[in-house]
């Protein structure tokens, strides 16, 4: 089958979308973590491991099986 402009535009906008929602899930957990905007900004494109691990090395959560942590 052949790709139309159509279905082009329409997987582009699922993809982003999707794109979108997952980064957000990221910042939102930055922020719930105690971190400022911008630096859950930066914190949306690292693996959640990451974003955890560095909210216990700064204080802001004992480990990882705090509530704010999932």
């Amino acid at each position: 089958m052949k790709l139309t402009m159509e279905e082009l535009l329409r997987r582009v906008e699922t993809v982003t979308e999707k794109k979108k929602t997952h980064l957000k899930g990221k910042y939102d957990l930055a922020r719930r973590l105690g971190f400022t905007g911008t630096e859950s900004s930066i914190l949306q494109s690292q693996k959640r491991e990451v974003i955890i691990d560095l909210a216990i090395q700064r204080g802001l959560i004992p480990d990882t099986t705090d509530e704010k942590a999932q």
